[in-house]
């Protein structure tokens, strides 16, 4: 047939031939041995005898082969199968087989040379291929195949989207010739822009064949191209768990967070933010989350953290958020989990490693708070957290190991502030680190069996009792403290100077198997003074007993209360009954052997303005402490310089000190005021400025440390082409520390007038008056809790003058040296300062405070360079200052107690650094900003500041 001829009817004749060419057919063939050639041609029905056919040039059969013995050849053509079908043999050369209409299978007995078998998927499940399997027996030498569908419902940028459609279509082919060994068909799969051969290939990958089945599937690695994923991180808000696993952390590729097979993870924005109904982070492999110095938030419906036998580590983390409903962190089964923070990490719920082997460890802050129960739990695992809030228990178990704040036997120096009781048994032991002013314990301690608690207090303050027979006290500073509010126990006592206050009303007795070093025990008592006799009677201490057992060589301890009843120097008699009921609260159970090894004392402590009166302890009966008569020792100085001075004195000193050295660090010099003047243009100017640091002075028994914040408002006026005039308000306000927790609140509010002058050939000067109003409401404490307020109300006035050159050099550097001179004065104030402690009548007392007025005269030589632009300048200075004057010298007094003095001075040389610059916003404005430190002296200048402001001209 030829030419366009179509014929409609079935073919039922044996050992026939057909031949088309260009023409078509419709209808079965039932005929034996029939042979059918088409050169492009069309042919409708099913082959269901024994035959053959042979299409060429874009010929199409459709139809279905229900025969086994029928051979198809395909020359650049197609067969569109509709039905199951069974061919003995079948020969491609670039030969479609479309099976997208069929759902039944095809199966080949021989196959040779190349073909595309094409399918359809559901376009919402690319996983879902339709149509039967395509089954190969066996295949001729070199002999190729390629499984083809489109690419609808695939996620092109998720390389697993991928893989899973690839592979599902993979699996529609069947080798079986594999299974005997048979090595000669090569298969591919590929996603199409549409069901055609000739349509758009995106992803291509080859066929791996099963041993057993001859299945085949989608070779690993072999898919082209390669998906490519961002970069860097692309969002910050994520909703599923982090696993380690590649193809199952599709979140984490997609944003450019994990790059590569190695469950390694890569932050970059600011904070990321994992939200998940389950665990967030950890799985069954090693993970690293890398932050790069950023801050992460985990909100997790389970576990936060989960180190089930893995390690997860968090890499140069600043802060960790954690919201869980599980644990914060849980290590188990030998799982690690590492922070490598350096801000905070914050949780709502507990750190837990249970097992053998199982870790976490924190190398910043940690701030964890649980309504109830455990915060900090280990089951024979182990928890190092250097430092933070702790507000639950803390419990350890089973051989387990935790320590907050401590290592190496020692102290860290990192806050801690626990709230809840500490249990240790079963082999375990906490180490706990108090080493900051602080940091606090507030809590029970106890160990069972062989447990062991090491409490190192370097400073800060324990709150609570102690119970079992291995926990270890060390009080290593005077500003170390334990509270003790019951009956307590400690295996050992370690001392250098530390304070155990025996003054809560449920203070119980204290029992001590070694001591060593020296330790002050606080006592309260009350008693009955008999003004007609001036006698003491019915006195009585209360808290618990100290009792030791042993002490080392060269140990002492100090039992010490304070003057409640208001004695004199000259009461001799009363101070010395006072001494008698004090020093029996002490037992010593070595005495009767080694009677020196424990130097035994009783004290009063001191008052506002009295020093402390001592006396010492002998030991009787069962080794209680009996005071030795006649070993009362007083100081009473007329003027104090020294170490004599009470800490009511040094407080208040150190406070008044604080608010006129915050005076003298207003002085500043024309570029950290006002910039570069030179880069603006009209003839007159508003500005503004903020400008902060830090002032700290720990020298000559004066101690006090100043953050201060300011913020300058200033207009000026050219009065000629080289002259300006103006004035500027300013506030500044400080937040001030002292010894023993004291605290402050300082300003100073201030009106200035300047005046400047540039000229042409580099010369300048500048001249600035200013006076202001300085405040300090303070608060500071005595080695006994008691607290003295008062409020320090003076004036401050300045005089400033500067002169310098700014020396042109080439390409617009610059050499600028300049001197400066300042001259302060601060008024002297007289006020009354609030106590706790009691006056004769029984009302609280007040200190009276008589400050004289404070002369400051600062000389600076300084020496600048930089380099100028058009629109800006850049510069450093170094200079050499010296405090010509700076004697500060402070009276104090108290009802019934001496009248002393004290003096400072506050004079010497350092030398400063700037480093600064201006640069133009626009013609008529531009921003500058100044950073100096200080070096060298003890003069209570700035440790460092910070001046940064804007200027306008019009």
């Amino acid at each position: 047939m030829t030419n366009a001829t179509t014929w409609t009817g079935a073919n039922n004749g044996a050992n026939a031939t057909v031949n088309l060419t260009d023409s078509s057919w419709s209808g079965d063939n039932s005929g034996a041995n029939v042979t059918i050639t088409a050169n492009n041609s069309k042919w409708n029905g099913n082959a269901n005898a024994a035959g053959s056919a042979v299409l060429t040039n874009g010929s199409i059969w459709t139809g279905a082969s229900t025969s086994a013995d029928f051979g198809l050849t395909l020359n650049g053509s197609t067969w569109n199968n509709s039905g199951a079908s069974s061919l003995k043999s079948f020969t491609g050369t670039n030969g479609i087989v479309d099976m997208t209409n069929a759902a039944a299978s095809v199966t080949i007995g021989s196959y040779s040379g190349d073909a595309t078998v094409i399918y359809k998927h559901n376009s919402t499940n690319p996983g879902e291929v339709y149509g039967g399997n395509f089954t190969v027996t066996k295949a001729a030498a070199n002999s190729k195949i390629t499984m083809l569908t489109d690419r609808s419902g695939v996620d092109f940028s998720d390389e697993d989207s991928i893989a899973n459609a690839l592979n599902s279509l993979a699996k529609k082919l069947y080798y079986t010739g594999y299974i005997t060994g048979e090595r000669n068909l090569t298969g591919y799969v590929k996603l199409a822009e549409g069901l055609t051969a000739s349509s758009v290939v995106k992803q291509t990958g080859d066929i791996a064949y099963d041993k057993t089945t001859g299945q085949g599937s989608l070779k690993d690695g072999s898919v082209t191209p390669n998906v490519t994923y961002p970069e860097e991180q692309t969002k910050d808000n994520f909703t599923s768990q982090i696993t380690g696993e590649w193809k199952q952390d599709k979140e984490y590729k997609l944003a450019g967070v994990l790059h590569t097979d190695n469950a390694v993870y890569d932050f970059s924005k600011d904070r990321s933010i994992i939200t998940t109904a389950g665990t967030s982070v950890g799985a069954g492999r090693d993970l690293q989350l890398q932050l790069n110095n950023k801050s992460m938030s985990l909100n997790s419906g389970a576990d936060a953290v989960k180190a089930d036998a893995i390690t997860v580590e968090f890499k140069n983390l600043d802060k960790l958020d954690i919201k869980a409903t599980g644990q914060a962190l849980l290590a188990e089964n030998g799982g690690k989990i590492i922070l490598h923070n350096t801000g905070v990490v914050t949780a709502d719920s507990a750190f837990i490693a249970n097992g053998a082997g199982s870790s976490i460890k924190a190398d910043g802050l940690t701030n964890i708070t649980v309504g109830s129960g455990d915060a900090v739990k280990v089951d024979a695992g182990s928890i190092e957290l250097t430092g933070g809030t702790v507000k639950g228990d803390v419990t350890a178990d089973n051989k387990g190991k935790i320590s907050i704040n401590a290592n190496n036997n020692a102290a860290g120096s990192i806050l801690t502030d626990i709230t809840g009781n500490v249990l240790a048994t079963a082999g375990s032991s906490v180490d706990i680190g108090l080493g900051t002013a602080d940091s606090k314990l507030t809590g029970d301690v106890s160990t069972v069996g062989d447990a062991v608690i090491n409490i190192y207090a370097d400073m800060g303050v324990w709150t609570g009792n102690a119970d079992g027979d291995n926990v270890n006290l060390h009080l290593n500073s005077s500003k170390a403290q334990w509270n003790n509010i019951g009956n307590s126990k400690l295996r050992s006592l370690k001392g250098n100077g530390g304070i155990i206050n025996q003054t809560d009303a449920n203070a119980g007795n204290i029992d001590v198997g070694d001591y060593s070093g020296n330790v002050v025990v606080n006592y309260k008592h009350i008693a009955d003074k008999d003004t007609a006799s001036n006698t003491l009677n019915n006195i009585k201490f209360g808290g618990g007993s100290l009792n030791i057992d042993k002490a080392a060589e060269g140990s002492s301890i100090t039992l010490r209360t304070d003057n409640s009843d208001n004695l004199s120097y000259t009461e001799t008699d009363n101070i010395e009954k006072l001494f008698r009921e004090l020093s029996k609260k002490l037992y010593y159970a070595d005495a009767g052997s080694n009677p020196d090894n424990l130097s035994g004392h009783v004290e009063i402590a001191e008052g506002l303005t009295k020093v402390k009166v001592y006396g010492d302890i002998n030991y009787g009966e069962h080794g209680q402490g009996n005071y030795k008569d006649g070993s009362i020792k007083r100081t009473d100085p007329e003027i104090i310089y020294g170490s004599s001075e009470t800490a009511m004195m040094r407080g208040a000193k150190s406070a008044m000190a604080s608010t006129a050295l915050l005076w003298r660090s207003e002085n500043s010099d024309m570029l950290q005021r006002m910039g570069d003047v030179r880069l603006a243009n009209e003839e007159s100017g508003l500005w503004a400025r903020y400008y902060g640091g830090k002032n700290s002075f720990d020298a000559k028994n004066t101690k006090y440390s100043t953050s201060f914040n300011a913020y300058q408002l200033g207009y000026d006026k050219q009065l000629d082409n080289n002259k300006l005039f103006g004035a500027a308000v300013s506030y500044n306000k400080g937040k001030n520390t002292y010894e023993m927790g004291g605290h402050g609140d300082g300003k100073a509010v201030s009106l200035a007038v300047y005046g400047s002058w540039n000229s042409d050939k580099g010369h300048y000067a500048d001249v600035i008056v200013k006076g202001g109003k300085l405040d300090n409401d303070y608060t500071v404490y005595n080695d006994m809790g008691h607290k003295l307020e008062g409020d320090y109300d003076t004036w401050g006035l300045s005089l400033s003058a500067e002169y310098g050159r700014r020396m042109q050099m080439q390409n617009g550097f610059y050499i600028d040296p300049s001197v400066q001179f300042t001259v302060g004065r601060v008024a002297g104030a007289d006020y009354s300062a609030a106590s706790d402690f009691l006056d004769s009548k029984g009302l609280k007392k007040d200190m009276y405070v008589s400050q004289d007025a404070f002369t400051s005269a600062i000389g600076r030589i300084g020496l600048g360079m930089g380099k100028t632009t058009d629109k800006a300048m850049f510069y450093t200075k170094f200079a050499l200052a010296h405090e010509f004057s700076g004697d500060f010298t402070t009276t104090f007094a108290a009802e019934n107690e001496p009248t002393s003095s004290t003096a400072v001075d506050f004079g010497g040389t350092w030398f400063e650094w700037q480093l600064g610059g201006s640069m133009k916003v626009n013609d008529n404005s531009y921003v500058y900003a100044t950073f100096e430190k200080k070096f060298g002296g003890d003069t209570g200048s700035n440790d460092w500041r910070l001046d940064a402001g804007l200027r306008w001209s019009f």
